[in-house]
């Protein structure tokens, strides 16, 4: 996995800055931004990727909490 990440972050700085913006846009996790990222400059790159995490750090949230009321409504019905 290590060198899809290293590639996609040459590829990344290969990239117009609206071509990476719409890379990291289709990041799946937090992480993949990160390694994407890595070494970027531009801010309007650096931009979306902060973006992106806030949106998929919210999104994890959601899913743990989520998971947290299902937990607690199935021990409440036990």
């Amino acid at each position: 996995e290590s060198a899809g990440t290293e590639a996609a972050a040459g590829l990344l700085s290969a990239m117009t800055a609206k071509d990476a913006i719409a890379a990291v846009k289709e990041a799946e996790s937090v992480e993949d931004v990160a390694n994407m990222t890595e070494g970027e400059t531009r801010v309007t790159v650096l931009r979306a990727s902060e973006a992106r995490t806030a949106e998929l750090t919210d999104a994890e949230n959601a899913e743990i909490v989520e998971d947290v009321d299902n937990a607690d409504s199935t021990e409440s019905a036990e």
